[in-house]
């Protein structure tokens, strides 16, 4: 691997990890229907999209985005990185929707939103994300709803000129990364 570059380690099932026991772990057959959860990156600043299998899904939030849906359906539907005027004064203007694409509600309770800079914000508990619904975090403050979530910065979270979204559940698996 040259410098940045990353391996990026994905399987359909859990499986062993210690190469003398990965024999013992269960077989997926050829063309198994299933979806591709990431289990490990090595290497690299953890900045790359994870293949999950799927095609990518377009946005329609005139910014250059494609959703990565993954095992938990959780999917971004729109991110404004750049808020009308100047970003810190404008702190609610700048946003993320996520969209449940899946066909199961989501708990995200304890899940993590971060950014490649590690600045993270935690989903409170409670929240749950029916099928086809969406939610959206803004960088200020406000009072959250059942589709509003307030990260509560004081400063600007997202780079306008490009960042990466990183959502992981509260066992610390990561289910989504949209660079942008």
């Amino acid at each position: 691997m040259s410098d940045g570059q990353a391996v990026s380690v994905q399987t359909q099932q859990e499986a062993p990890t210690e190469p003398l026991s990965i024999r013992d772990g269960s077989t997926v057959e050829p063309g198994a229907a299933g979806s591709v959860t990431e289990r490990d990156r090595i290497g690299g600043e953890g900045t790359g999209s994870i293949d999950t299998g799927g095609e990518p899904a377009e946005t329609d939030s005139g910014s250059d985005t494609t959703t990565d849906s993954t095992t938990s359906g959780l999917a971004v539907a729109e991110i404004n990185a750049d808020a009308e005027g100047r970003d810190g004064e404008n702190l609610n203007d700048e946003y993320v929707v996520f969209e449940n694409s899946g066909t199961e509600t989501l708990d995200l309770s304890g899940w993590t939103v971060a950014d490649d800079a590690d600045h993270t914000y935690t989903i409170p508990d409670g929240v749950m994300l029916a099928p086809g619904a969406t939610v959206t975090l803004y960088t200020g403050s406000g009072t959250a709803t059942d589709s509003e979530l307030y990260w509560g910065s004081g400063s600007p979270i997202w780079n306008n000129d490009g960042d990466t979204v990183i959502v992981t559940t509260n066992e610390g698996d990561r289910v989504l990364e949209e660079s942008y």
